[in-house]
C-alpha cells in the first residue's frame, strides 16, 4: 500500500533513508512518475521502488494540479520505527 504525504514528509523520508537511492522518471505515466528506488530490496523497478512523485505540473493541462508524493507504507514504517 502507498501513503500520501506532504513534499516535506516526503523530503525527510528520503533524506533519512538509509540506503543508497537512485532516481528515474517514467514518462510512459500519465503525469509523468519520479520514482526513488532501492535496488538493494529489489534488482528491477519497479519492485525497487520506495516513494514516487506525480509530476503535476500546476498548468491548466492538469487543472492546476501541484505535485502528490507517496511513500510505500513498508517502508515509511520502518523509517518511523527506527527514529524512535
Amino acid at each position: 500500500m502507498k501513503k500520501q504525504v506532504t513534499k516535506q514528509e516526503f523530503d525527510q523520508f528520503i533524506n533519512t533513508y538509509p540506503n543508497k537511492l537512485e532516481i528515474d522518471v517514467a514518462q510512459m505515466f500519465e503525469p509523468p512518475l519520479k520514482t526513488w528506488n532501492d535496488f538493494t530490496i529489489a534488482p528491477k523497478w519497479p519492485d525497487s521502488v520506495v516513494g514516487f512523485s506525480k509530476l503535476y505540473d500546476g498548468s491548466d493541462y492538469y487543472g492546476g494540479k501541484q505535485p502528490e508524493y507517496y511513500i510505500f507504507e513498508k517502508y515509511y514504517n520502518e523509517i518511523n520505527t527506527k527514529e524512535k
